[in-house]
């Protein structure tokens, strides 16, 4: 090679396209910057990639899944489904105004209301949590808004198959679903004060 290294001094342009608008310089100590028709694409600091409004950072070759700043965020795929992936044994929380609004724990709980503590009932320790210490955090609304007679619905299903999915015929004396009431008895919450429940009253 002609040279070892190319040095230039700061603030100087590396032009890629023969002295346009391509190139990549240094605009101040430790950032780097690139433009191209005449536009800067992005910045490199020694602490993050920044990419101005506008543009985005995409991966895959036909721009499968990018992240955009428009004024908004955007995180979307344009292929396939997607996954996010927390590999690690912990937790992962969705925050918004720098508050935790949901957690799904590392065992598979989906927690609301910003908490990462889940509870175990009669039932056990259920999938889907609503958890807090005021009115609003603690309640669920069902709310149907349409011109017309049906209403807002709290749908309970079951049936013995074993497969989800799968439809097995239920037999006299099974439960369908039930509402359980639960209170602490200063050592837990797994025992119920009252349940509502339908049972199948015959041959279905």
């Amino acid at each position: 090679s002609l040279y070892e290294n190319v040095v230039l001094p700061a603030t100087k342009k590396l032009f890629l396209d023969g002295g346009s608008d391509t190139y990549i310089y240094e605009s101040s100590a430790n950032v780097i910057e690139m433009y191209t028709g005449g536009a800067r694409r992005f910045q490199l600091t020694t602490s993050h990639l920044q990419v101005p409004d506008g543009n985005y950072l995409a991966a895959g070759n036909d721009n499968d899944i990018f992240i955009r700043h428009d004024g908004n965020g955007h995180l979307q795929s344009n292929t396939g489904q997607m996954y996010i992936n927390q590999v690690a044994s912990a937790n992962m929380f969705f925050n918004t105004n720098n508050t935790t609004r949901v957690c799904i724990t590392n065992t598979g709980e989906l927690l609301v209301s910003g908490n990462d503590t889940d509870i175990a009932t009669v039932a056990g320790t259920g999938s889907f949590q609503v958890l807090g210490t005021g009115g609003g955090d603690t309640t669920i609304t069902i709310g149907r808004f349409s011109a017309n007679s049906a209403p807002p619905t709290l749908s309970f299903a079951k049936s013995r198959h074993g497969t989800i999915g799968g439809n097995t015929i239920v037999a006299d004396g099974d439960n369908l679903g039930q509402i359980v009431f639960s209170a602490s008895d200063g050592t837990d919450m797994v025992s119920n004060s009252a349940k509502i429940e339908c049972e199948v009253d015959g041959t279905p």
